[in-house]
């Protein structure tokens, strides 16, 4: 009886065990997101799962071109996903949908561009300005009262995707690797205006709607 007992101890453990690690994996080590629309396409497709690296910015911070998994007082409740593409001390500024970053212009071959334009703005010490790379679906810094985002509201980086494609987000991808992943879609999270942006693309997604997280994953705009 006490053999039959304990080998029933083991069988209830080891599924316990296998839930204590998922846990302590997903709350100090990695954060696991479905992307459910396309703000950050073509880099990252609607649909997508994501996987970011918590501890990646303990001892350094976001660099321009991290794709990086944080939060944003406008936006509560909500965990969002953008890129890096001002840190503290760097001057940004858009002009007919080029970006500018102390007065040179930023070479993007991965995003899905659209015009538009933004006054040149010096982004505080400790602070960031991101973008999504389709710009003409994303709402970010550009339309946040607030635009700028603290380098402790972010949570993660986002190291990368591993379904529909397999692809790593610690570097731009080129072209030709952008072009091959992109569907076009819906839009990524809570749209603007179609006259703040201007364009076809974003009026598209504004009739498309707000993308919604699913069960089981972080939801992410």
């Amino acid at each position: 009886m006490k053999r039959e007992t304990a080998r029933g101890l083991r069988w209830l453990l080891i599924p316990a065990g296998a839930v204590l690690l998922a846990f302590l994996l997903n709350s100090f080590l990695i954060l696991n997101v479905r992307v459910p629309s396309g703000s950050m396409e073509p880099t990252v497709p609607s649909g997508a799962l994501v996987l970011g690296f918590r501890p990646a910015y303990r001892t350094s911070s976001p660099a321009p071109g991290d794709i990086v998994l944080f939060r944003h007082r406008e936006i509560p409740g909500r965990l969002l996903l953008k890129r890096v593409i001002a840190v503290g001390g760097q001057r940004f500024m858009m002009q007919k949908g080029v970006v500018y970053i102390d007065g040179q212009p930023l070479s993007e071959d991965y995003i899905l561009p659209d015009g538009g334009d933004y006054p040149e703005t010096l982004v505080p010490e400790g602070m960031l300005f991101l973008l999504g790379d389709h710009r003409g679906a994303s709402r970010d810094s550009r339309f946040w009262e607030d635009p700028f985002v603290p380098v402790g509201a972010v949570e993660a980086k986002a190291v990368f995707c591993y379904y529909p494609v397999f692809r790593s987000l610690r570097r731009c991808p080129s072209s030709a690797e952008a072009t091959s992943v992109s569907d076009g879609g819906s839009a990524f999270g809570t749209e603007v205006p179609a006259a703040s942006v201007g364009g076809s693309t974003l009026r598209r997604s504004l009739r498309e709607g707000m993308g919604h997280g699913l069960p089981g994953r972080e939801p992410v705009r």
